[in-house]
């Protein structure tokens, strides 16, 4: 049997596909071919050793990802097990892999060679590994807070860092990106750096935010902006830090918001709701509002699903309606780890979400964890609680890995 019809026999169903062209040439030759594959966490063999003698070599070129590694021994490239920082979905990988077999009675070589591109896929979830958050702003009786608290969610330890860490603000919303949290504080976008803990403002915007709702796609690009103050949809791109479109459509009133994977949703005061898909950024409304008032804030998930309060407006707030945000719809309506609740400092996690201060009659800073998997959760003391003030409903959360 020739050398190429033992390799075509031995990669039948393994590497050939419709897009690879047939193999040829004699057994010098170097064969190149394509194939597109997709992995997320693992092992993969691009070239399992075709001349089945154990005397194979292998080596790479092109590039892999950063948590991967490459066998020369085996030719098998390995994937971490695990993710930290921003793990983009759909990146491509151009590499091309070698097998090289030198005859020990001769000098003669032989060596395939196979071209691929690998897209590694990272699941929703694990694109950003969420293990701080940061409660900025807010507000009690009037007096308007620039202090943050860290909450570290391995521990749902609280930690006051102080005043001056942001421009005091109240009922405005914001996004975060892999570094900051910006907040549209009027026709000013004031910012913390949640890395250096430092703050980090980015100056003027073209409209004058108040009670907005912000949504964010799942790779920290853009972030879209509705409600009063910005009466339409707007666009904030991350890396340059600005408005770069305004797009029409959301209204001029509250807005609160929740975001997935390939959209977000908004609800307002009088029953207006809207959706807004990222990749083409198409708007729609929806015959289904997630959540009762624009001062019953958003609470998104990495599962696919966010609450929004079922009743209430500034407070009153008993139950959430937990809505799918991929199909917009309905899924059960839940109770609230505590009742009476608005205005609230909302920020998600991993596996849990939490409230980290809020308001029932009075700025507050009651607090609460709840998982995602059973949609219930309990009402924390005071190591979650954020401290430094008496109370700090209506201000906003950033998070990072």
């Amino acid at each position: 049997m020739s050398f190429f019809n033992k390799y075509n026999s031995k990669f039948a169903g393994i590497l050939q596909d419709t897009n690879s062209p047939a193999f040829s040439g004699t057994d010098a030759s170097v064969v190149t071919g394509d194939r597109t594959t997709t992995s997320t966490l693992g092992t993969f063999t691009p070239l399992p050793d075709p001349f089945g003698r154990g005397r194979t070599t292998f080596s790479l070129s092109g590039e892999i990802p950063t948590q991967a590694t490459f066998n020369q021994s085996t030719g098998t490239i390995t994937f971490a097990s695990s993710f930290g920082a921003i793990n983009r979905s759909a990146q491509l990988y151009n590499l091309t892999v070698t097998a090289t077999e030198i005859n020990p009675n001769s000098s003669r070589t032989r060596s395939v060679s196979r071209a691929f591109t690998l897209n590694l896929t990272t699941p929703f979830k694990f694109r950003q590994v969420v293990t701080n958050s940061y409660m900025v702003g807010g507000y009690q009786n009037g007096v308007l807070w620039n202090n943050c608290n860290r909450t570290v969610h391995s521990t749902d330890t609280t930690s006051n860092l102080g005043d001056g860490y942001i421009q005091n603000f109240h009922y405005k919303s914001g996004c975060s990106s892999a570094t900051k949290v910006f907040l549209w504080n009027g026709g000013f976008v004031t910012a913390f750096n949640m890395r250096t803990e430092s703050r980090s403002d980015s100056g003027s915007i073209n409209f004058s935010g108040s009670n907005t709702g912000t949504i964010q796609d799942s790779n920290f690009e853009r972030a879209w902006v509705n409600g009063e103050g910005s009466g339409q949809v707007r666009r904030w791109t991350i890396a340059s830090e600005s408005i770069t479109a305004d797009l029409g459509n959301g209204w001029n009133d509250h807005a609160a918001a929740i975001f997935g994977e390939t959209r977000g949703i908004w609800w307002g005061n009088s029953g207006q709701t809207g959706r807004l898909i990222y990749a083409t950024e198409s708007w729609s409304g929806m015959g289904y509002s997630a959540g009762a008032h624009g001062q019953q804030k958003g609470l998104s998930s990495k599962d696919g699903k966010g609450y929004g309060g079922a009743q209430g407006d500034y407070a009153g707030g008993n139950q959430f309606r937990v809505t799918n945000i991929e199909t917009e719809s309905n899924i059960t309506t839940v109770g609230k780890p505590f009742g009476n609740m608005g205005e609230e400092n909302y920020v998600h996690s991993q596996d849990k979400g939490y409230c980290i201060g809020t308001y029932d009659g009075a700025q507050n800073n009651r607090s609460f964890v709840l998982t995602y998997a059973t949609n219930s959760g309990f009402e924390t003391g005071g190591t979650t609680q954020p401290k430094g003030k008496g109370g700090c409903s209506s201000g906003h959360c950033g998070f990072r890995d």
